[in-house]
């Protein structure tokens, strides 16, 4: 039995590929491989939560806050946040009277991600039709 690995990586190529290709180049657009790596870090199961949360609550919050709303442990946030910022994930932002740095998630970002699924259903419906298609000349081949 083949693994459906490498058709969802096919996917994936296909659906970045489009979005890079599609319209004016964006200086604030991502790069193939730097979306690829976004994505593959995002995906581990406590930055994937602690992406969601602040996907879903877009004010600024601080590693505390994060920990007790996530209920993840303090250093397993300021770890997976360090990933982020060193990404590219989240932004932050040092209060310069009190020092406190709080966290925002890069909005950019989040379009770029939001088209890259959207096309990403495009990518799989083209997909189907191509082997639809192949499916209906092979039959009328034999």
């Amino acid at each position: 039995m083949e693994p459906s690995r490498p058709l969802a990586k096919k996917r994936l190529d296909k659906a970045l590929e489009r979005i890079l290709q599609s319209g004016e180049p964006d200086p604030r657009t991502y790069g193939y491989s730097d979306l690829r790596k976004k994505l593959s870090i995002i995906s581990q199961e406590r930055r994937f939560m602690l992406f969601l949360y602040m996907k879903q609550n877009r004010i600024p919050h601080t590693a505390d806050e994060l920990a007790e709303a996530t209920e993840d442990l303090k250093s397993t946030v300021i770890k997976n946040l360090h990933v982020f910022v060193a990404e590219g994930i989240v932004h932050p932002a040092r209060n310069a009277t009190t020092g406190v740095v709080r966290y925002t998630i890069n909005e950019e970002l989040l379009r770029v991600l939001s088209d890259l699924f959207q096309t990403g259903d495009d990518v799989r419906a083209d997909e189907e039709r191509a082997q639809s298609r192949n499916g209906a000349a092979s039959a009328q081949h034999q």
